[in-house]
């Protein structure tokens, strides 16, 4: 009977113990680190840093603009593409030159497209638009207009990105 009555003391203390001394020392630290997240979150809304929302809808642009990648397979189709738009704006393509430069740790390529093109400054503008704003996901870099006696010549820095390879 003394060992149950023993067993059961020290039951009592331990319990004595939690509720007493270690739930509401550890309940202080719970409220201590949620007045510091709250504070945290306050400074973050207060220096216009990004939200939860913000990131959400990052991640969405992102997505569209993933989708609008091609791969490195598709360059091809990528210089079709950029005939085709030349074609419809009436603009002629006299020469085009090219480079990759892997991104490996992004696993995509930059590719860096000059074209040679001539024609009206109005179809010129045109051709320009179109690829802005077309299908693909082209970037214009850079413009250099030169005028000739009858046509406009512009050298067209194009910056696209494609994704690596699947192995």
């Amino acid at each position: 009977m003394k060992k149950i009555l023993t067993v059961l003391a020290i039951l009592v203390l331990i319990n004595i113990f939690v509720w007493f001394i270690y739930l509401p020392h550890n309940e202080n630290k719970l409220g201590d680190e949620l007045v510091l997240y709250k504070n945290l979150r306050q400074e973050l809304v207060s220096s216009k840093l990004l939200t939860f929302e913000d990131i959400y809808r990052m991640r969405d642009k992102l997505g569209d603009i993933e989708k609008r990648l091609r791969s490195q397979k598709d360059f091809s189709k990528l210089i079709t593409y950029i005939f085709e738009q030349s074609m419809s704006a009436n603009v002629d393509i006299k020469d085009v030159n090219y480079n990759f430069e892997e991104k490996k740790e992004l696993k995509i390529s930059k590719l860096t497209l000059q074209l040679n093109t001539e024609g009206s400054y109005n179809n010129l503008r045109r051709f320009i638009y179109k690829i802005e704003t077309g299908t693909h996901l082209f970037q214009v870099e850079n413009v250099k207009i030169t005028r000739g006696l009858q046509n406009v010549t512009a050298y067209i820095t194009l910056t696209s990105y494609l994704k690596a390879e699947q192995q």
